[in-house]
Formats: C-alpha cells, sequence, structure tokens
C-alpha cells in the first residue's frame, strides 16, 4: 500500500494553506476555532505532539539541560572577549541565563517537531518564507515569552527548521508578512515605589528624582526589589538593616527602536560546529535572536544600571521575581555578585519542590546564595524555609453562600513556551479542556449547587473554548479582583491543577479538593508520599469521576468535612512541606540577612 503524501502547514497562517490538498497540520495551533468552516472541510491529520506525555519530556529535559549548559559556557567566554570583562559563568548565568534558557527550549521543541515529521510522513511539500532569520530577533526574555506565542515567530523558525534540516521539499512564499508590535515590559526595570504618588509628565523630572534617589541609597547594605513583601515590611527590613527605608527599582533601558543590528558580527562572534541536528540548529539560530541589550546596546544596558535607584555595593540582595523578567536587574546582580554581595531568591510560587523536573527552580539555585522556599528543602543547606505571602493572611470564615462552588481553572496556550511537565499547551490543553468540560457539565446538573468559574488571568483560550457550555449549563464566571475575595464567598473551592491558589486556599481553611490527573503533570519521587495523603483522604482525585462522586456525596457539608480529624491532620501534613506556615516573615526574613553577613 502506497503511503500517503501530505503537504505540511506549520501555523493558522491560512496564506500558506492548500485546502484542497491532503494536509498535515504540525498541531493543534493551527486549527483555530473562529476558521472551522474551512479546516473541517478539508483532508487533513494533526501531528500528535512528541511532548503529550510527561514522562517524555522528562527524558528529553536531560539533553536541554546538557545544550543549555555548553552553550552557556561558550556564551561566557565570547561575551568576556567582547565586552572585555572577567566575569564567571555565574554573572552570565543570571543575566542572560533566563532568555537563554527559554530560547534553547523553545526551539529544541520546534526541532522535535520538524524531525518527527520529516521521519514519520511523506511531505511532499511546504510553504517557507524567503525572509532573513534576523526576523526571529527578540528584545529581552520578556518579548522572547511573547513573541514564542506567536503565528508569526514560530512560522519564521519553524521556516528556519526545514531549510537547515533539509529533508523536505519547500516552495517559497512571497506574501508580504505583517509586522507584529513589540513587547517591551522585559525591556522596562521595575516600577516606581507605588505610595510615592508623584506623577511623572517629563522624563527629564523622572530622570532627576531617579538620581536623587540614587545618590542617597548607594550606602544601603540591603537591596529589595520585586521580592512580594508588603510594604511596611520593606521599610523595617530596610532600617534594620542599615539602609535608607526608600525603594530600591530599576530605571528604564533608552529606547531601542533605532538600534542596528551587527548580523556580520553576530555571525563572526557565534559558534557552529558543523554537527548537525538539533544543538546546530539551536547554535545558528542563536546569533539572530539574541537580544541587542547583551551585544549592541550593552553599553545602554549600563547606563540604565547607573540611572536606577540600587545600591552601589550592598551585602545582600533580595528578590522574587526580578532575576526572570528584569533586564536592568540583572546586569547589577551580575556585576556586583564577583564581591561580597549575597544574592537571596524567595520562591514565588507553586509546583517548586513537586514537579518531576522545574527549570525555573533549577535556575534559582544556582544563581542564589540562599534560596528560601516554602517548607520541601530538606537537608540542602542552600534552602531556607520562608512562610508563603499569603500564610499571612487571616483565615476565612466559612461562607454563608452554602450552595456556591468555585471552579479555578489553569492557564492554556496554543504553543509551547517553555518546558515544564505542568505547562498546557496544543494536545495537553485539549485534554484539560475536555476534562474541565466534563467537570463542569457534571457538576451543573445538581440543583443545589451553583457553580462559579475563575479564569486564569489574562487567558483567552480557554474562556473561548469552554464558551458554550458556560451558556448552556447557566455557570456564571468569577470577577472579584481578588482570588481572596471569590475564595471567601464560596462554601467549596475546586481546583483543576495543582497551583498557588491551591496552597493558598490550605493555608487559610477553606475547603477544598484538588483534581490532580497524572496525564496532566509528573511528581518527583520525594513529593509523591504527600500527593498519596491528599488521594488517601479525598482531598486530591485522579478523575473528573471519584472528584464528582466525593463532593456530591458530601450533600453540601463540605464544611463539617473540612474539619474532620482525619482531613485536617492529611491538610496539616501535606502543607507543613509545600506551605510552611509560621506566618513569621519578618523574623525569617532577618534572621536570613544576618546569617549571610555574618
Amino acid at each position: 500500500m502506497e503511503t500517503k503524501k501530505f503537504y505540511l502547514v506549520t501555523t493558522s497562517d491560512e496564506r500558506t494553506w492548500r485546502p484542497n490538498e491532503p494536509t498535515l497540520f504540525l498541531g493543534l495551533w493551527c486549527l483555530l476555532s473562529q476558521r472551522e468552516s474551512v479546516w473541517s472541510k478539508m483532508d487533513y491529520e494533526v501531528l500528535t505532539h512528541h511532548w503529550l506525555s510527561s514522562s517524555t519530556m522528562l527524558t528529553e529535559s536531560c539533553v536541554v539541560r546538557e545544550i543549555y549548559e555548553t552553550i552557556l559556557a561558550k556564551l561566557t567566554l565570547v561575551l568576556n572577549n567582547h565586552h572585555t570583562l572577567e566575569w564567571g559563568e555565574r554573572s552570565w548565568r543570571i543575566l542572560i541565563g533566563p532568555w537563554l534558557q527559554k530560547f534553547i527550549q523553545v526551539s529544541y521543541d520546534r526541532w522535535r517537531s520538524i524531525d518527527y515529521v520529516v521521519n514519520n510522513f511523506h511531505i511532499y511539500d511546504t510553504s517557507v518564507h524567503p525572509s532573513s532569520p534576523i526576523g526571529l530577533y527578540t528584545e529581552s526574555y520578556t518579548d522572547l515569552s511573547a513573541k514564542a506565542k506567536t503565528d508569526q515567530w514560530n512560522k519564521a523558525l519553524y521556516d528556519q527548521a526545514i531549510i537547515i534540516n533539509g529533508a523536505i521539499k519547500y516552495t517559497l512564499n512571497y506574501n508580504k508578512e505583517t509586522k507584529p508590535n513589540t513587547i517591551r515590559r522585559g525591556i522596562l526595570g521595575s516600577p516606581i515605589a507605588p505610595w510615592l504618588t508623584i506623577s511623572f509628565n517629563t522624563s527629564l523630572f523622572k530622570s532627576a528624582l531617579q538620581w536623587v534617589l540614587g545618590k542617597f541609597k548607594k550606602g544601603d547594605r540591603l537591596g529589595i526589589v520585586e521580592a512580594y513583601f508588603p510594604r511596611w515590611m520593606i521599610l523595617r527590613l530596610k532600617l534594620n538593616n542599615r539602609s535608607l527605608p526608600i525603594p530600591d527599582y530599576t530605571a528604564d533601558i533608552p529606547d531601542l527602536k533605532g538600534c542596528q543590528l551587527d548580523t556580520e558580527l553576530r555571525k563572526r562572534l557565534f559558534f557552529t560546529e558543523g554537527q548537525g541536528g538539533v544543538k546546530e540548529f539551536i547554535e545558528r539560530m542563536l546569533p539572530y535572536a539574541l537580544p541587542s541589550i547583551y551585544l549592541e546596546r550593552f553599553n545602554a544596558l549600563n547606563h540604565a544600571v547607573a540611572q536606577s535607584a540600587l545600591p552601589s555595593n550592598p551585602s545582600v540582595i533580595i528578590t522574587s521575581v526580578a532575576q526572570w523578567h528584569d533586564e536592568v536587574f540583572k546586569l547589577w546582580v551580575a556585576k556586583i555578585i564577583e564581591g561580597h554581595t549575597k544574592v537571596v531568591v524567595v520562591q514565588h510560587g507553586a509546583e517548586y519542590g513537586t514537579s518531576a523536573f522545574h527549570f525555573f527552580e533549577e535556575h534559582e539555585r544556582k544563581i542564589s546564595d540562599k534560596y528560601l522556599v516554602w517548607g520541601w528543602g530538606g537537608e540542602d543547606q542552600k534552602l531556607g524555609l520562608i512562610s508563603p505571602p499569603f500564610a499571612r493572611k487571616r483565615a476565612v470564615l466559612p461562607s454563608r453562600l452554602t450552595g456556591r462552588v468555585l471552579i479555578v481553572l489553569r492557564c492554556t496556550q496554543r504553543y509551547l513556551s517553555q518546558m515544564h511537565p505542568g505547562l498546557l499547551f496544543a494536545d495537553k490543553s485539549l485534554y484539560y479542556i475536555n476534562l474541565v468540560e466534563k467537570l463542569l457539565r457534571r457538576l451543573s446538573c445538581e440543583e443545589k449547587i451553583q457553580i462559579w468559574v475563575r479564569f486564569f488571568p489574562g487567558d483567552n483560550e480557554l474562556p473561548n473554548a469552554l464558551g458554550s457550555v458556560l451558556t448552556s449549563e447557566g455557570i456564571l464566571i468569577s470577577k472579584e479582583g481578588r482570588l481572596r475575595d471569590a475564595f471567601r464567598k464560596s462554601s467549596l473551592i475546586i481546583h483543576t491543577y495543582d497551583g498557588t491558589p491551591f496552597l493558598e486556599s490550605l493555608s487559610i481553611g477553606k475547603p477544598s479538593v484538588l483534581l490532580f490527573d497524572p496525564n496532566l503533570t509528573q511528581l518527583r519521587v520525594q513529593a509523591r508520599p504527600y500527593y498519596e495523603t491528599l488521594i488517601q483522604n479525598k482531598i486530591a482525585h485522579r478523575t473528573v469521576e471519584e472528584l464528582c462522586g466525593h463532593v456530591l456525596g458530601l450533600d453540601g457539608e463540605f464544611q463539617t468535612w473540612w474539619d474532620s480529624k482525619a482531613i485536617r491532620l492529611a491538610r496539616k501534613k501535606y502543607s507543613h512541606n509545600y506551605a510552611y506556615g509560621r506566618g513569621e516573615y519578618l523574623n525569617e526574613l532577618q534572621h536570613v540577612v544576618e546569617g549571610l553577613r555574618s
């Protein structure tokens, strides 16, 4: 029997489609629901994503990690030589590591899709745009995060993978590309302190204020940038550590719109050993995508650091999230850690200590001198314990709305934008959507229960996918400004993923259950006993059927079940390891700072 031949489509851009020919869509991201009238009439197949299984992703994470460490070591030598620096690898890991790690993960994934097609399908043609790979350029970590979710940027990357792979015949498509809006959030520094309510009408006045505050703060011994601490705590920590009670913040980088990329310099500096395969592909794409703030505009980034209201040589720096998106903060830290300055990173979300692998966690461990986590540190001396921010909040009183059940939903996306076992993208997004739809339909049949859903902030995919079931079943959408307010109004919270909201509802003592489908994530060995305890006590459930059976079987007596002795003990055991709740946040931090300074 003759093998079926396909025309390959890599994105949802219909200008590259041939509707009348047998088509292989590279992934579900090609099929937009609003264009179903077009693609549903075609003769097509959709490629199943190679990382639908979390165990497969776990295995390949080792390969990605090795590629990252190899390229980081090379970039350390190249960038030190180009900028006439003598930084250690840790400094470059702090500055370029977040961007490089994400770029390698995304590029590896896109190459794997093309490589799988080459080895398993007969492709007779596809469409490739003849533009230079300079279209892959990104301005920062946050810009890459945004572009990795867009059709245009992914089309450019898939095109280059097809060209470099060389095994698929392609036709050049000269359709004019539309230039996407540039995402600049990652280039901008952290905002000026919200309690300084001055309205800046001119950049000159803002720069002057930054300069003045910077002069006052140069001698501070403690730097705190985006650490998720309340304002009063920042001021107390500053005063306790001989620092002015003035907030730290980073300046903006000058506008990069006019920046010209030196393509010849980039080709000359960077390396391709001609070994073929995914590693060569990543190394060949890197010069085109690397942000100019790490190369041509490095001086502009340095200037932004000089203009920032930051200490010159603090003993300790504390952050929770700036180590990822704030390019000015990262350069500031990278420059001063070669001395005596110590870096403290504070855990900022769930799935740390539980996921089979976690690149965020690995990065934060490596760049920090002390890594503060929410209970799971074990015997590692580098790790310390700290209460989560929500552990400082008072318990929520039982709701008078006895029939209201809140279902908390996870974010879904079309393309993979980072390598993580719990990320929902492509086929995993569809699997999750089907689970949620089944859950909503089953529970909405019960007259005693009023269902509300809480979408993940900024998620546009899931509301569109669930629109029909929400309308047909009369399900309401939670629109409270704060998640805690939505919790307060509910008698039971159903969490559809193992995230920060689940830890928070446990911490504040709100009746909660967790849908923990093993097909959507994979636990590390050390975490499994804690989740087994939740499952045995029916706090966590592996299937929708088990969860609904338990919820409906309680007949509305959620608080009685939640307050029973067995459930309280199970909650305590789990929370002690993943939502450590002493609540002595200020004392815990002060103890860490004093220990690092001694």
